[in-house]
């Protein structure tokens, strides 16, 4: 049986020359109100994800809250 996820993420391009890359994350489900945002950037060295997937967890579990969540490398570090 699968589950689906209370969330939907997808890759997106943005920036002047689309040059940055990120993941947006968003809250699915009939009825579901957008409440706010929310951008993460990465820390460095270290990739979108966070040390321990710790943006991932964190984007997950806000849009349960109807909090929508971008997070993204900064230019020129990461895949961006």
């Amino acid at each position: 049986m699968s589950v689906v996820p209370d969330f939907k993420e997808r890759t997106v391009q943005f920036g002047r020359a689309d040059h940055l890359n990120g993941i947006l994350t968003v809250p699915r489900g009939k009825g579901v109100e957008l409440k706010s945002c929310m951008v993460t950037v990465n820390s460095g060295i270290i990739h979108r994800i966070g040390a321990s997937r710790l943006s991932v967890e964190l984007a997950r579990i806000l849009s349960k809250l109807g909090v929508a969540t971008l997070r993204f490398d900064l230019s020129g570090i990461g895949e961006s």
